[in-house]
Parts: structure tokens; sequence; C-alpha cells
């Protein structure tokens, strides 16, 4: 995705905590380097706030891989309202984040991914945007 690198790196600059909320195979984290040559450890994401649904055996929309977020999130001493989780499926992604209380945004810059489902009723991201870099424009 463009800018998702960069964008990664300047959170990490300004000594932000990054994680992974994902419904993955247990090759997913692989894809990572040999995508983009850097692994989810080398761009920074924090183990604590990284889920997979093939380890947790739990799948979104289930708030379960949210919870464990959550929990590593308390451990930091951040509280849920205080993240940002950044999602392209209002009902994967947008509603289990807002129902643990996480701040959402709903990532719009992709046609091939974004998967709104006019079909649910989901409540409405805080935030949308159209390219990864605008997540910087959010941060306080």
């Amino acid at each position: 995705m463009p800018h998702a690198v960069s964008t990664v790196d300047q959170l990490q600059q300004l000594g932000l905590k990054t994680g992974l909320i994902t419904n993955a195979q247990f090759y997913t984290p692989l894809l990572f380097d040999a995508l983009i040559g850097r692994s989810i450890h080398d761009l920074g994401f924090d183990p604590d706030l990284c889920a997979y649904s093939f380890i947790e055996l739990k799948a979104k929309p289930g708030t379960a891989l949210f919870q464990k977020v959550v929990n590593g999130l308390n451990d930091a001493n951040i509280q849920p309202h205080e993240a940002l989780y950044v999602g392209n499926d209002m009902l994967n992604d947008i509603k289990p984040a807002a129902k643990v209380g996480f701040k959402t945004v709903l990532f719009a810059g992709d046609q091939r991914s974004l998967r709104l489902r006019p079909d649910h009723q989901i409540t409405a991201p805080d935030a949308i945007i159209t390219s990864l870099e605008q997540i910087l424009d959010l941060i306080d």
C-alpha cells in the first residue's frame, strides 16, 4: 500500500506504539519481509499490540482479537479511546474496534479492498482517509 512503510516509520519517530489486528494466515507476518524487506519487528510493531487470528484461533468481526490488544494497551497505561484503529472493512474492522472503545478510521483509498457493508447497521467511523499518510494528520 502506498505510504504504508513511511507512515509507520513516522509514527515510530513520534514515539507512538503501533500494532496489528488481522484475520491472518500463518504466512502473513512473513509477507512483510518478503514484500518490503522488513519484518514486523523491524517496522517497530509492538508484539503486545498484535493479534493474529491464526494464533488466537479467533477472527474478526468478533472482539476477541481487539480485546487482546486492549489488554496490551492497558499494560502500557494506554486507554482504548486513546488508540486509533485503521481498517478497510466496516463490519470486520470498524464495528468491533468501536465496540472495544478505539477511535476508528476507515481506509477508503483502495477500491479493491474497501468494504462498506451497506447491508449492515454499523456505527460511522470517527474519520475516513484515502491515503495512509493521512493518519499523521489525525494524531493529536
